[in-house]
């Protein structure tokens, strides 16, 4: 996957998802929703510690590309911790959204302007990826850790490998290990490799390919792989 360039980017899904949890269990318009969003983005947030430090090792990516300068990059380089950063942009973003719904992501103006930038740099996003576009409600899957139950997104999310390294890691000790211990790290480190190279392996589309999500989950598979 590419870590920069238009390739790597997909019809986004938020707004979808937003839209359709509202219908189903929102009692607050949209518009009051996302107003507390819309404040914050016009008035500015203080950045913090950890977002200042990543903010800072991604100038460079950043200043390579005119749009994503003149947002990200607010006096030619990255806010300091403490300062303040505003994004007018995402503002008039959630305004449109607040006004108009999800049409006005995926058909409206917004749309428009994603296109626009998709074709300036060389993408092939099309109207109709964006207007065809649909939110979808999924079955969560699952499994038990000492006596607590995990719920995760299905494949094609990633969150089946959470639980697999929580299946892995019950085959081991942590409470006596102690917490941030050498054994008790090395145990997550090596259920989260085992974990995310059974993911790298089968994870898909289920439409598409056979994601062997019973067996991945299974409790006597997860002892196999502790073993290693």
């Amino acid at each position: 996957m590419p870590q920069n360039g238009i390739h790597p980017v997909t019809v986004p899904g938020a707004v979808a998802g937003w839209s359709l949890l509202q219908q189903r269990f929102g009692r607050t318009s949209l518009s009051d929703i996302l107003a507390a969003a819309i404040r914050m983005a016009d008035d500015g947030v203080p950045v913090t510690e950890i977002c200042a430090a990543e903010w800072a090792s991604s100038e460079t990516i950043l200043g390579a590309q005119a749009a994503a300068a003149r947002t990200f990059l607010p006096g030619g380089r990255a806010p300091r911790v403490g300062e303040i950063f505003r994004n007018p942009d995402l503002a008039w973003t959630y305004r449109q959204i607040a006004d108009g719904g999800r049409d006005a992501f995926y058909a409206g103006e917004i749309a428009r302007r994603i296109l626009a930038c998709s074709e300036e740099q060389g993408g092939t996003m099309s109207a109709a990826d964006l207007a065809d576009f649909a939110a979808e409600w999924v079955r969560p899957i699952s499994t038990t850790y000492r006596g607590w139950n995990i719920h995760e997104l299905p494949p094609n999310g990633q969150g089946i490998a959470a639980l697999m390294m929580l299946n892995i890691l019950e085959h081991f000790p942590l409470r006596e290990y102690g917490h941030h211990s050498v054994e008790a790290l090395h145990a997550m480190i090596e259920a989260k490799k085992l974990a995310y190279a059974d993911m790298r392996r089968h994870l898909a589309d289920p439409r598409c390919a056979a994601v062997p999500i019973e067996l991945m989950l299974s409790k006597a598979y997860a002892r196999e792989r502790a073993r290693l």
